[in-house]
């Protein structure tokens, strides 16, 4: 018997919307504690829209004057490698991402 995919046993989702001006001084760790407390299962993350909140290469996509040398989409995917769901969560591409995300 195969098992539903992660996103149709979620029960629980957490949400963060990232703002332009969040790179310089979001706190990963904050979240995830949260999360963990909170007993979250999946989190709805924006990836980038108007503004893109990782390094970029396409064209007119505007990365946000804040985030620096930083990753932050990169950075919040390489928590859930880590195991901040367990076994319930794979990345919506079908498997766990691990390492660095640049």
């Amino acid at each position: 018997m195969q098992r539903d995919p992660w996103y149709r046993r979620v029960r629980r989702w957490g949400q963060t919307n990232i703002r332009e001006i969040d790179p310089q001084h979001y706190d990963i760790a904050w979240w995830q504690r949260y999360w963990r407390e909170t007993g979250i299962e999946g989190v709805v993350l924006n990836a980038g829209g108007i503004v893109a909140y990782y390094p970029t290469a396409v064209p007119g996509h505007r990365r946000s004057p804040f985030l620096g040398d930083r990753d932050l989409f990169g950075d919040l995917g390489n928590i859930f490698g880590e195991g901040l769901f367990g076994d319930l969560f794979e990345t919506f591409f079908g498997t766990r991402r691990r390492g660095p995300s640049r």
